[in-house]
């Protein structure tokens, strides 16, 4: 898929379908939302879009977190993509040995998650090191 010029693509791989809607709805303005739920489809969301911000809730309860974590950190890390974990989870340590850009620890408000992920692709200049 060809995006506009100046389209953000954002990915975002949460499992509860009501916070990923949220998580839609606060962000499509002015993103492209893209959404994964499985491993195969982050690696073809991977290969078919310049992805600029992954947003990700690594502790599922279908236990993929981990898996879903790691594919989104082996496609981020060389193409110095931030990762910004929103977890019910407040596991600021593990985030930040993971590689991890931003942690929020749910419920984020949408305001506030709009502002930061406005801030974090506008601001964004390759580093990885959470904040």
């Amino acid at each position: 898929m060809t995006m506009s010029p100046g389209t953000t693509a954002l990915l975002i791989i949460e499992h509860d379908a009501s916070v990923r809607q949220l998580y839609a709805r606060t962000l499509r303005e002015p993103y492209l939302i893209l959404e994964a739920q499985t491993v195969d489809q982050c690696c073809d969301i991977f290969a078919a879009h310049d992805i600029r911000t992954v947003i990700i809730e690594p502790h599922r309860p279908d236990g993929l977190g981990d898996v879903l974590m790691q594919t989104a950190r082996s496609h981020c890390s060389p193409r110095h993509i931030p990762i910004v974990v929103c977890s019910v989870l407040d596991a600021i340590q593990d985030a930040h040995q993971s590689g991890v850009f931003r942690h929020f620890v749910k419920p984020v408000a949408p305001e506030r998650l709009r502002s930061e992920i406005f801030r974090i692709v506008s601001n964004h200049h390759g580093s990885q090191v959470l904040h």
